[in-house]
């Protein structure tokens, strides 16, 4: 009896290591697939790009950083039409502004918003 209930515990905590294990998996595709993405990007050819998901990426690449710090990260994005640029130079824009932003913020409790707008001329 024992030790029924002692394997059904250890089924149980396996169970849950192979399920982290899928959401780590998960995870890290993302990031090589974001990383891949930023990286031909660089290539300094213009191209059609999507803000919001260029933004996006600059948040999944200081992710760590927004974890470690505890800051709260707000994202509001409004409807954008695809700009053609530089698409690396753009990316590397983001990341830098957001870094400076949880510089400036520093501590657990902080706030940084991200938000976008076409605005009328």
């Amino acid at each position: 009896e024992a030790a029924r209930a002692r394997l059904d515990d250890l089924a149980g905590k396996v169970a849950k290591l192979i399920d982290g294990c899928q959401v780590g998996a998960e995870r890290t595709k993302t990031i090589v697939e974001k990383l891949r993405t930023f990286a031909r990007a660089g290539e300094g050819e213009i191209q059609s790009v999507d803000l919001a998901e260029s933004l996006d990426t600059a948040v999944m690449l200081l992710g760590h950083r927004i974890e470690a710090s505890g800051i709260e990260l707000h994202r509001d994005y409004g409807a954008l039409p695809r700009y053609r640029c530089r698409a690396g130079a753009l990316n590397q824009v983001f990341v830098n502004l957001l870094a400076n932003a949880l510089d400036a913020v520093g501590h657990a409790g902080g706030q940084v918003w991200i938000s976008s707008r076409v605005l009328a001329e």
